[in-house]
């Protein structure tokens, strides 16, 4: 059995403490958070062992792997330490929020030989295997033109997170749909253009975008426009509306996740969530199916996929995006 530990325990922190749980082939063997009262909590809930410190569950828990849900600017002191300590590692996307940081990381996984997965949990979405099956299949033919808008909520900024001013739209929300894009069409971008809007947050204190805009156009010629802002109305059916169209020389492909095909009318209208749910009392969804794959490649002996790679990519275009919209220039990607 693979035993594992979990960094960070908020939402997906918490949800992992589940997913290992529920697998038969894996158990919790240890979990830490930076706020102490909250790992207690949670160790004493669940029956499992909390650590006060990374590094003592490192060297106490005796890991197989480690699933890092901190936030998005705090992953890379922990994949430093796990793969120093030789323990494979899931790690919440974006992997870092500086390219620098990203290069470090891979190296000292390189270096270590232990495998990394990043926890782009919308591959593992079943909207996006269907359009997945559907480019790899050639039923549109090649891919023209991507349309993206993954969008929260104002909740998120001013409730959800305590480090919103620490993150972006970009870093939270846009990081998804520039995988999906970089994923489905296989080509790496060579320049973007983005714009940026801040006002709405900064007046309630928290200093980030409430918007970023993104124009990518990638190696073969083609573009892809990515919005993501998290500004919207605590009113909204649910906190994201994420939609994704696709254009290609034999069709076209239009997604939209918010509408997730379940409508409750009572007093008010409710879209009630389908691709993270119960099933007879076990979480199913596309974050159980992502962490499904990383324990069936750690299993295997292979690389997990999305790759190291995949995260360094990502990381590139993001640090991109929040360059152009700084400056007003269009960036080049090495």
């Amino acid at each position: 059995m693979l035993r594992g530990g979990i960094i960070g325990l908020g939402i997906k922190g918490t949800q992992y403490i589940e997913l290992i749980s529920q697998d038969p082939r894996t158990e919790v063997a240890g979990i830490y958070d930076i706020d102490k009262a909250k790992t207690e909590e949670l160790a004493k809930k669940h029956g499992l062992r909390g650590f006060a410190s990374a590094k003592e569950m490192f060297e106490e828990a005796d890991l197989d792997f480690v699933y890092i849900g901190t936030p998005d600017f705090a992953h890379t002191e922990y994949v430093l330490q796990a793969a120093g300590y030789g323990v494979n590692i899931l790690v919440e996307k974006p992997m870092a929020t500086s390219y620098e940081e990203a290069l470090e990381m891979a190296e000292a996984v390189k270096k270590s030989g232990v495998k990394l997965q990043v926890a782009f949990s919308n591959r593992f979405n079943q909207p996006f295997i269907q359009v997945k099956n559907a480019v790899d299949s050639g039923e549109v033919g090649e891919i023209l033109s991507i349309n993206t808008k993954l969008n929260d909520t104002i909740y998120v900024p001013t409730k959800m997170l305590s480090w919103a001013s620490r993150s972006t739209p970009a870093w939270f929300l846009m990081s998804h749909t520039m995988d999906m894009a970089s994923w489905l069409k296989g080509k790496r971008a060579k320049t973007i253009y983005a714009t940026g809007v801040k006002q709405h947050l900064v007046k309630m204190g928290i200093d980030t975008y409430d918007a970023l805009q993104a124009l990518v156009t990638y190696e073969d010629g083609t573009q892809a426009f990515f919005e993501s802002q998290w500004v919207s109305p605590e009113g909204a059916p649910m906190i994201f509306d994420f939609k994704f169209d696709l254009v290609g020389t034999k069709g076209s492909i239009s997604v939209d996740t918010q509408d997730q095909m379940f409508h409750i009318t009572k007093d008010s209208l409710k879209y009630r969530g389908t691709m993270d749910m119960r099933v007879n009392g076990r979480l199913l969804g596309q974050t159980a199916f992502t962490y499904q794959a990383f324990i069936d490649a750690l299993e295997k002996g292979i690389q997990p996929s999305p790759s190291i790679e995949d995260g360094l990519e990502n990381v590139k275009m993001l640090v991109a995006v929040h360059e152009s919209a700084a400056t007003g220039k269009v960036i080049t990607v090495n």
